[in-house]
């Protein structure tokens, strides 16, 4: 039978990498957010241009905008 001291170093170093995958895929969850965020924006400030309305600085009322990424 493996001692607990032999089977740690495994244990963490899978542990360690499973924690590095999930950085990852967090990091590339939250570039796709920006992007569909960023997308969503030009769309809506199109469409109220497009309609004649104001929007003033531009910025009022754009989707995502108070969301910290």
């Amino acid at each position: 039978m493996i001692s607990n001291r032999e089977s740690a170093p495994p244990v963490r170093d899978a542990e360690a990498e499973a924690l590095d995958e999930l950085a990852k895929r967090w990091q590339s969850l939250r570039a796709a957010n920006r992007r569909l965020l960023d997308d969503l924006n030009r769309v809506t400030r199109r469409g109220k241009a497009s309609s004649g309305r104001t929007g003033g600085s531009g910025t009022k009322g754009r989707v995502g905008e108070d969301i910290m990424i």
